[in-house]
């Protein structure tokens, strides 16, 4: 249900990790996402080549909308969803 009611639209994802990432959302492009549960998944291009994924937790029915901070890494390494858990 809760990814079936996901309203994370593309801009919305842009503005959500372009702080997190260090751009501004025009600075990105979405290569590509996936919702499960309450998770979306997305991977990002920037304007300078670089690459990147995140994860983004809630935005959906069961969360009323709200979102969480997203967790995001360059392409090719973890991502640390948690992050008060020591790497």
């Amino acid at each position: 249900m809760a990814g079936s009611t996901n309203m994370l639209d593309d801009e919305k994802i842009k503005s959500n990790t372009a702080g997190v990432l260090g751009y501004s959302p025009g600075d990105l492009a979405i290569i590509d996402r996936r919702t499960e549960g309450t998770n979306t998944y997305v991977s990002l291009t920037a304007n300078d080549g670089k690459q990147f994924n995140c994860v983004i937790n809630g935005g959906n029915l069961l969360t009323m909308g709200i979102v969480n901070p997203p967790a995001c890494a360059p392409k090719g390494q973890p991502i640390n969803a948690n992050p008060f858990q020591r790497q």
